[in-house]
């Protein structure tokens, strides 16, 4: 009888247990999916309002780039005080693009914008907001930031009944505008080269060197580790390198320069400025390679082009391998040609484009050196000019010979006569060297220089006159950062 009862009590006992625990189990079971239900429904909203903050914060930005290229405000002209009234009106299509996807509510018509110019972080401190920080630094990056805050509210289906009230998320947003910019940020000569500790080398750097004067208008001298004004011993036919219409000599390091019986000018020592940052255009010129590339490769091989004395040759946009050109410049002669009228003719090149004598011209021209240098020797009359700068920006404007940016090889001009070149030469990885023969009547550039080493050089009078109209342009540079 004891052991019967035992069981019976101990069975009674379990089966309360039981029902306790699936109580308990219920229970959890309820919060699990109400947290789920209600955690779906609030990440559900959280990225709702995220994309219409980060489009909000884009259209800003969007309107105020279209601003600038209507007014033509670049890298050079940029200034946060100017840019103010573009800039909240940015925010009012923020607030259209906001009203859009149903937060109208969210960013009011009275809503305050602030704006600071001075380049420093800020926080918005508003549940809803929006805020612009501008940075134009004389030397250094140039940006504004658009940033968006929106702050929802989600109503619960199952935590209202343990917690009142609805659950709040705040998200933000920032874009970051740069402005139009020359790819060489506005100098007539860029060297790359970072190496400043063999600076008594010719090579390394920005090299000035000859006999006579050079003339640098619209732009300055960049060089990213040495430069150097070499003349030479004689005090009779001094070096003099004149920089006009307030261009400087910037350089990384100031102790990279070095003035050997030449001159710099002005002369005065704002007129060399230390900079805080390098010149990275690695970027720039591996989207120049993208478009070049997928131009040259719709191309059919044609071969070597060789033009020998008393020949005419034509050459159309399209892929080739050498192009080699000698003879009298007044028998022998070379037209780049564009018999299509496209817009950028592109003139690909596998290999070397050596140009040794007679006289080659073309308007609209764009050399792309995919695998070897290119040289124009004194002997040669060489006009050549690359196609105009509009306010579209496509990068393609304004470039005259680009070399391939995984390449080392190198550029060589000496200007000869009446020899006439306008536009951007840039070699990412290789050399640069243009020049003027002392048998020759003073010689003009219209170019823009970068290489990793730049040098000039000249026994007669060498202008290079920088325009920005005639030099590759980036477009505006929108960049979603949060």
């Amino acid at each position: 009888m004891n052991l019967k009862k035992l069981l019976f009590n101990n069975k009674q006992e379990s089966s309360g247990q039981i029902i306790i625990i699936l109580a308990v189990s219920l229970l959890v079971l309820l919060i699990v999916a109400a947290l789920a239900i209600d955690g779906g429904m609030l990440y559900s909203d959280r990225r709702f309002s995220q994309n219409a903050a980060d489009a909000s914060s884009l259209a800003a930005a969007a309107w105020t780039a279209n601003a600038m290229a209507d007014q033509g405000l670049s890298y050079n002209d940029f200034g946060c005080s100017i840019l103010e009234d573009e800039v909240l009106a940015g925010f009012g299509e923020a607030k259209l693009r906001a009203a859009s996807n149903n937060f109208s509510n969210n960013l009011p018509d009275d809503l305050a914008v602030n704006f600071y110019d001075d380049g420093a972080v800020h926080e918005i401190t508003d549940p809803n907001g929006m805020m612009a920080v501008c940075s134009d630094p004389e030397f250094g990056p140039k940006y504004i930031d658009f940033k968006v805050r929106i702050t929802t509210e989600t109503s619960t289906s199952f935590l209202h009944l343990i917690s009142p009230g609805t659950l709040k998320s705040t998200v933000e947003a920032v874009t970051r505008l740069e402005p139009q910019r020359n790819i060489g940020y506005g100098n007539a000569i860029v060297a790359l080269n970072s190496d400043y500790t063999n600076c008594n080398t010719n090579t390394i750097g920005l090299t000035v060197s000859g006999t006579s004067e050079i003339n640098i208008t619209g732009g300055g001298l960049w060089s990213n580790g040495c430069m150097r004004i070499n003349g030479p011993p004689s005090a009779s036919s001094p070096l003099l390198v004149t920089l006009e219409d307030g261009a400087k000599a910037n350089l990384i390091n100031p102790g990279g320069i070095n003035l050997i019986n030449g001159t710099l000018e002005p002369a005065d020592a704002e007129n060399i400025v230390p900079s805080e940052y390098t010149l990275d255009l690695y970027s720039d010129a591996y989207k120049i390679k993208s478009l070049l590339e997928n131009t040259c490769n719709g191309f059919t091989n044609q071969g070597d082009i060789r033009v020998n004395n008393n020949n005419t040759r034509e050459i159309t946009p399209g892929l080739y391998d050498k192009l080699v050109v000698n003879g009298d410049v007044d028998t022998t002669t070379v037209t780049f040609t564009n018999p299509d009228g496209l817009e950028n003719p592109v003139y690909c090149f596998n290999d070397t484009v050596t140009i040794n004598g007679g006289t080659v011209s073309g308007d609209t021209v764009l050399i792309y050196l995919r695998n070897g240098d290119m040289s124009v020797s004194a002997n040669a009359v060489v006009s050549i000019r690359s196609s105009d700068v509009d306010q579209d920006y496509y990068i393609l404007d304004g470039l005259l010979i680009f070399m391939d940016p995984d390449d080392a090889n190198s550029i060589s001009l000496e200007g000869g006569g009446t020899s006439y070149f306008s536009g951007t030469i840039f070699g990412l990885e290789g050399d640069v060297d243009i020049g003027g023969n002392s048998s020759l009547i003073e010689q003009t550039y219209s170019t823009q220089l970068i290489g990793k080493n730049v040098g000039v050089h000249g026994n007669v009078g060498i202008d290079i006159n920088f325009d920005l109209s005639q030099n590759v342009t980036m477009p505006p540079l929108l960049n979603l950062l949060q």
